[in-house]
């Protein structure tokens, strides 16, 4: 299973929110602490949103392994597939 351009079209919307940056700039490749310029509370603000949004939970490991956005692509792809085998 793979993101669909409107779960990844939202996930950059709660990028650019979260983060305060323009969604035009959020590639698969920019790097959330480097390039986008993310904290550790932008981080948790991004998780409670992902939550709220595609009902994922995302552990201190999983956040571990997100150094970009295509990180984070794969992470709520694995995650929602997941979900959706326990369901």
């Amino acid at each position: 299973m793979t993101l669909n351009h409107m779960q990844e079209a939202t996930i950059r919307a709660l990028l650019s929110f979260c983060l305060g940056c323009n969604e035009e700039s959020i590639l698969p490749e920019s790097d959330l602490v480097n390039q986008l310029y993310a904290d550790s509370l932008d981080l948790l603000d991004l998780a409670m949103a992902l939550y709220d949004e595609f009902n994922v939970e995302l552990t201190i490991e999983d956040m571990l392994k997100i150094k970009t956005v295509g990180d984070l692509y794969k992470v709520v792809q694995f995650k929602i597939g997941s979900e959706g085998e326990k369901a």
